[in-house]
């Protein structure tokens, strides 16, 4: 919406509401831009062969919908998971230590 009423020229101070920018733009909403290509990739991926992992993985979701059970080699294998952050390089636990301080909302110690 900001970027159609700078190109409308709407000052902050006017009250215009998002239906009449959408009016006078005359562009479609985000809602159904985002709708029109998640159905072309769903077209395209649809009429992938058989054996690429996208048209696998869309299958695997359909058939969970359905109902049906996921084929043997689509498990995890049993267990708990090898990697953990204890396992993890110096490197990489700073940024998941830094990712984390930053979602609790405390920036001033993910920086140091």
């Amino acid at each position: 919406m900001r970027c159609q009423r700078q190109i409308l020229d709407v000052c902050w101070l006017v009250h215009v509401s998002n239906a009449e920018v959408l009016q006078r733009s005359g562009l479609s909403t985000i809602g159904d831009i985002l709708r029109h290509r998640r159905l072309s990739l769903f077209g395209h991926v649809a009429c992938l062969d058989s054996g690429v992992p996208a048209h696998d993985a869309l299958c695997l979701m359909v058939d969970t919908c359905e109902g049906r059970k996921a084929m043997v080699s689509w498990r995890r294998p049993p267990g708990r998971p090898h990697i953990n952050l204890s396992n993890m390089s110096f490197n990489e636990n700073c940024v998941v230590r830094v990712f984390f301080t930053l979602l609790n909302g405390d920036i001033t110690s993910a920086v140091h």
